[in-house]
């Protein structure tokens, strides 16, 4: 990953270190040292420096937040990855295996008695068209 400074980092940047160096050149050499593998560390793990989004509940009724602590503490977790815990459950498609879609469809093929034509097909298809 390639790290693109701002105008306004690169004179910040110059700036603090110049200001360090008038009194303590060796403590600015230092701060060259540790911006260097801050940005070492950024190029490895991009999403470090990312702000994230977050976001405030209200009102919380209180049998909702009894569950939710017990929740919580049942996997060992902070009210508040729990909370994004629960939010990716409801957000994120749930992923059914090739196995389960083939166990469903037996079951329904089992709940159709006999088989269709392709004529009452095609009439179940054409219900409710204009």
């Amino acid at each position: 990953m390639k790290i693109i400074w701002s105008p306004t980092a690169r004179t910040k940047t110059k700036e603090i270190l110049e200001y360090v160096a008038e009194d303590n050149p060796d403590a600015a050499l230092t701060l060259i040292d540790q911006f260097e593998a801050k940005v070492e560390k950024l190029k490895e793990n991009p999403e470090l420096g990312r702000v994230l989004p977050s976001i405030t509940v209200k009102n919380i009724p209180e049998p909702i937040y009894k569950k939710l602590k017990q929740q919580a503490e049942a996997h060992h977790r902070s009210m508040n990855s729990e909370i994004i815990a629960c939010l990716e459950r409801s957000v994120e498609p749930k992923r059914v295996s090739p196995d389960e879609i083939l166990r469903q469809a037996r079951m329904m093929r089992r709940k159709v008695k006999g088989s269709l034509s392709s004529e009452e097909i095609q009439d179940a298809i054409d219900q409710g068209r204009p």
